[in-house]
């Protein structure tokens, strides 16, 4: 099941026009913060689904969207970024970047260790960093690069 949202998105960012490899991505966004990063990224309602496991029936809503597309490394770490630092003032759960597959992979552990990003990276090592706290979009951008580069393939 794939619930449609209504609304068609607006006018796209000013750095949309970022240019530079572009990356597959498939990112579980909480609904709290759907909006944020559906206007982030400028995505339309046809990029974006919702996880039906997270449907509960005392509420009929989803908790988590999932954006599917690509995007430049730029846009994405400005995305992530505009995000988490909510996260990470709430000190809630780990981000999980996972680059073993053909897309980038990234969801959010409520249950994680608070505040560490934890990337898998092809052949299954894990490395798990500090944490959000300083992470700048610039910081992301960095982290994303190394996680693509170390993927091979991801970028598309």
């Amino acid at each position: 099941m794939v619930l449609v949202l209504g609304a068609a998105t607006g006018p796209l960012p000013l750095w949309a026009a970022d240019t530079g490899p572009a990356v597959e991505f498939e990112w579980s966004v909480p609904a709290a913060r759907l909006e944020r990063a559906r206007g982030d990224l400028g995505f339309r309602d046809d990029r974006i689904r919702a996880e039906v496991s997270t449907v509960g029936s005392d509420r009929g809503l989803p908790l988590i969207y999932i954006l599917v597309g690509a995007a430049s490394l730029s846009e994405l770490s400005r995305a992530l970024y505009d995000i988490y630092r909510d996260l990470e003032a709430q000190d809630e759960g780990a981000s999980i970047i996972d680059a073993t597959g053909k897309k980038l992979i990234i969801t959010h552990d409520l249950k994680g260790p608070a505040g560490k990003i934890l990337v898998r990276q092809p052949g299954g090592k894990v490395e798990v960093l500090d944490g959000r706290k300083g992470y700048d979009s610039a910081k992301w951008l960095e982290l994303l690069e190394a996680v693509v580069k170390g993927a091979g393939g991801v970028a598309k």
